[in-house]
């Protein structure tokens, strides 16, 4: 079996999906990026490498050995030089499938280095009411 092969079609159905996610959002194509490996060393070394101030992660509950073993915002949250957002990702319906719609974000973590950034000032002006 031709691993290379597998792997480069899922590469194209990646960048297919993030072309149309980008095209619908008019997301500029040099601000798209798609890299290959571990989320939680790429993320922040993309952020470093782009002079991000802020990445926003979605979060999942984590429950037994999966608590345990940690999870991509944790890994994120610890190797990344500039603010963090890790936001509760929404695991009920969508809000157009809902008879009543709510709110159902929820903020999870912020991790904010000593040096922090204007972003983090930003972020909590957003959050506060």
């Amino acid at each position: 079996m031709d691993f290379s092969a597998i792997q480069d079609e899922i590469l194209e159905q990646a960048r297919e999906q993030l072309d149309q996610l980008c095209g619908t959002l008019a997301v500029p194509t040099d601000h798209r990026h798609l890299v290959t490996g571990r989320p939680e060393s790429e993320i922040p070394t993309q952020a470093k490498a782009l002079g991000s101030d802020l990445i926003v992660l979605g979060s999942h509950a984590r429950w037994g050995l999966a608590l345990l073993l940690g999870s991509t915002t944790d890994g994120v949250m610890h190797g990344a030089d500039c603010d963090v957002l890790a936001v509760k990702v929404d695991t009920e319906p969508a809000a157009t499938d809902r008879l009543i719609p709510t709110e159902t974000v929820e903020l999870r973590a912020i991790k904010r280095p000593p040096s922090s950034r204007p972003a983090a000032s930003l972020t909590t002006g957003i959050l506060t009411p």
